[in-house]
């Protein structure tokens, strides 16, 4: 699609309250990266919406076990970063123990979800345009410049 993905719809609050997306990852190990960039923007809505990007590994596809990190993003196009030192890992909505192997990624997953902050909405249409999700390389990770074009490409799976 022109180099984007638009993920759209109306969040309700009836039966969980979010919309997710999930594929396999095309790039299994991203060890050799320090976090993800996510090139994004909201779409023309005028609520803010938190998402949550979270990955699976091959050992916790079979223990429920996922690692995920929220963002906010702008109404103007801009790189998020998410150290990976910043994931938590979760099963069933609660905190888990343990490290993140990164290795091992099995799926990448994009889930638009109910806010617990009273000042974000909690229902109504949304838009996320998805230019890039990639793999912050180690030795790019101070050049602001070079990020994008030195960076591991998985957003081609959702």
């Amino acid at each position: 699609n022109e180099g984007y993905t638009n993920l759209h719809g109306t969040l309700v609050l009836e039966g969980g309250g979010f919309a997710s997306c999930r594929a396999i990852c095309p790039i299994n190990n991203l060890s050799t990266c320090t976090g993800l960039l996510i090139d994004a923007k909201q779409g023309d809505i005028k609520h803010q919406y938190t998402w949550k990007i979270g990955l699976r590994t091959l050992k916790s596809e079979q223990t429920g076990v996922y690692w995920s990190c929220s963002f906010c993003p702008t109404h103007d196009r801009s790189d998020i970063i998410l150290p990976f030192d910043t994931f938590v890992g979760t099963r069933r909505g609660r905190t888990v123990g343990g490290v993140l192997d990164l290795a091992n990624i099995s799926s990448v997953s994009l889930m638009l979800v109910k806010s617990k902050n009273p000042n974000f909405v909690q229902s109504g249409k949304f838009s996320l345009w998805l230019f890039g999700i990639k793999g912050l390389l180690k030795n790019v990770q101070d050049d602001v410049n070079n990020k994008m074009s030195e960076a591991e490409d998985i957003k081609g799976a959702l």
